[in-house]
């Protein structure tokens, strides 16, 4: 009974092992840069089943490609492993210009575009500061802040050759204004050819204190003299006569 039974655990172990390919290894094959249907048949030939599981963008390398594994090729794993790919993006990422318009450097902007993931052709000249950025070009237009465009394109910086433009001064001083500076002087006076007149120089001419006249004693001795008014007697009649007929006055 006891030989029976280790032939029977025997044959048991045996069998687990044949099941799960216990001890049985194989070599992760190296799939990096071919299409995921090109890279299943030589999974499935060693056991090994693949997955695609994220995407990423890499534009030295075709769209849709094995650009990653895990675990990585030439590592070995038991048959049966699930074998996660991840594959490059059809289309390019889309991605926002850095800011650099009218606020960098020539070697500032580069160095930003450079490092976002963009390419750069040779600078284009126009008139303005030296070395001073004043737009950024994409197929021969100019980029609106915040845009968003593909990873990896081509850009064209717009730099500066050092020839200020100065029509507007020139302009500020044609059509009549003044510029005036803090103190209230004329900053950018026009020139003319008409000599400059002799400043005056003030006279000062003292003038005698004018003295008050004194007051008028005539007018300061009179006095007030109040009028009386004197009443004012009833007339009488001076010759009084007596009606016959009545006994009244008239």
């Amino acid at each position: 009974m006891v030989v029976v039974a280790l032939l029977l655990g025997i044959i048991v172990f045996k069998g687990l092992d044949v099941y799960t390919h216990h001890g049985e290894e194989v070599i992760v094959p190296d799939v990096k840069g071919m299409m995921p249907n090109q890279a299943e048949k030589m999974f499935r030939d060693r056991g090994l089943i693949a997955k695609v599981v994220t995407t990423s963008y890499r534009k030295d390398m075709p769209s849709g490609c094995i650009l990653e594994l895990t675990p990585e090729s030439g590592e070995k794993v038991k048959k049966g492993r699930i074998i996660f790919l991840t594959i490059n993006s059809i289309d390019a990422p889309l991605r926002e210009v850095p800011d650099v318009t009218e606020n960098s450097s020539a070697r500032e902007a580069e160095a930003q575009l450079l490092t976002a993931g963009f390419h750069l052709t040779p600078n284009q000249l126009v008139k303005g500061e030296l070395d001073w950025v004043y737009g950024v070009l994409y197929n021969g237009r100019r980029i609106m802040t915040g845009e968003k465009i593909p990873v990896g394109s081509i850009l064209t910086l717009q730099i500066g050759n050092g020839d200020v433009d100065m029509s507007e001064n020139d302009s500020a001083a044609t059509d009549g204004s003044i510029m005036l500076n803090e103190e209230g002087e004329e900053s950018n006076p026009t020139p003319t050819n008409e000599p400059k007149a002799a400043k005056a120089t003030p006279v000062k001419v003292k003038t005698a204190p004018t003295k008050a006249a004194p007051p008028n004693k005539e007018n300061n001795g009179i006095k007030k003299t109040q009028t009386k008014q004197q009443p004012t007697k009833k007339a009488t009649p001076k010759n009084p006569h007596k009606n016959d007929n009545s006994n009244e006055w008239f």
